[in-house]
């Protein structure tokens, strides 16, 4: 009977754990730091999404098959050792915590495709996160970091890279190097410039440089692949003929910068659906700009522009037009060619006619504003343009 029990035991128990072997990954996920301890060995997914205690949870460190981690919230300033024992690992969120720094065995994590550490007090990465030749997602923003590795070129598999609101007053200058790179995000940083390698970047599709201290767009001219460009609010007085030489170009936000005049060569921008040159100091349009057939948005408010080029009747693709707070006195007829356009925005210029008779004819117009508003309402929009009041749409 002693041998029969034991025998029977064995094979329950075989049963059990081949059971649990075969439980889909998707189910063994736990939202509890306490529930997932319990049997440390089955997480394979732990999300927190509230953690408020003063220590990092070092239990996650006993849980050897753990592939997603995430965990938001705390007050803990660094993370225990081990980090590094958890060599199944493929995701990895760490947010909004006070960690300043990541030890450098995270450089250990061979598996990990995707680190995110947003919205924490880093100051500094370690050269060991270089080795993450799988990481395809890279997101550092709001932190307090000033530099990065210089051996970036280690990330091989790198696609999506954000740097965004930190205190980076220079990239480095092997960022250019990463094969796989399509996005790269450092908004809001201290940058006067980028670094030549960038140049070299063959896969760049969306780059963000806006709320910097560019002068010059100097190192991109040659990114084959550019789709989505924003360099707003920067110190940029003049754009380079040969940026819009770029073949794939399709958006562009050049808003907020010292622009007095727009390159004629914009016209070669053929792909380009979406122009931003709002908040500048431009006098006119481009009359080029009737050659960009594929354009739907285009935003030239906040400028000192005086007319419009009876042209712009040849953009038929147009579904919004801004270009209030300028000088138009009027606006040409031709605006009645536009029959997509939805939206169109002239308030706060001093108009004395408007052709309306051709306006009439936007029959899809859904927002049509022309009013201007009176000195103290200027005023008041300059402090807080959030203060301003709701216009009635066109209907």
């Amino acid at each position: 009977m002693k041998v029969s029990f034991g025998i029977a035991s064995m094979i329950i128990g075989l049963s059990v754990s081949t059971a649990f072997a075969q439980i889909p990954d998707s189910l063994k996920t736990f939202t509890s730091i306490e529930e997932a301890a319990k049997n440390p060995e089955a997480v394979r997914t732990l999300r927190v999404n509230r953690y408020d205690k003063d220590v990092f949870p070092s239990e996650v460190l006993k849980m050897k098959n753990l592939r997603i981690f995430a965990i938001r919230g705390g007050k803990y300033q660094s993370i225990p050792s081990g980090l590094g024992q958890l060599s199944q690992l493929k995701i990895l969120q760490i947010e909004n915590s006070q960690i300043t720094e990541i030890s450098d065995e995270i450089g250990k994590l061979e598996e990990l495709t995707q680190l995110n550490l947003q919205s924490n007090k880093l100051v500094k990465l370690p050269s060991g996160i270089t080795k993450l030749s799988k990481l395809t997602m890279l997101n550092l923003s709001n932190n307090m970091m000033s530099d990065l590795p210089s051996n970036l070129s280690g990330l091989s598999s790198l696609v999506d890279l954000n740097m965004a609101n930190n205190k980076l007053s220079a990239l480095p200058e092997d960022i250019g190097n990463l094969p796989q790179l399509r996005t790269l995000n450092v908004r809001g940083n201290q940058l006067a410039s980028v670094p030549k390698s960038l140049s070299a970047s063959k896969s760049l599709v969306t780059l963000d440089l806006s709320s910097n201290k560019l002068t010059n767009l100097s190192g991109i001219s040659a990114l084959s692949k550019l789709e989505n460009l924003d360099v707003s609010s920067n110190n940029i007085a003049k754009i380079d003929d040969a940026l819009f030489d770029l073949p794939e170009l399709k958006v562009i936000n050049v808003s907020g910068n010292s622009l007095q005049s727009m390159p004629q060569t914009i016209s070669k921008a053929q792909k380009l659906r979406s122009l931003n040159a709002s908040k500048n100091q431009l006098t006119q349009l481009p009359s080029s700009l009737a050659e960009l057939k594929q354009l739907d948005m285009i935003d030239f408010s906040e400028n000192s522009i005086k007319e419009v080029p009876e042209s712009i009747g040849n953009l038929e693709n147009l579904l919004t037009i801004d270009l209030g707070k300028n000088n138009l006195k009027t606006i040409p007829g031709s605006i009645g060619k536009l029959t997509k356009l939805r939206s169109l925005d002239l308030s706060d210029n001093p108009l004395e006619s408007l052709p309306v008779k051709e306006l009439i004819k936007l029959h899809n117009l859904k927002k049509f504003l022309f009013f201007q508003s009176p000195p103290e309402a200027k005023k008041e929009q300059g402090k807080n343009p959030a203060d301003a009041k709701p216009v009635g749409d066109k209907k």
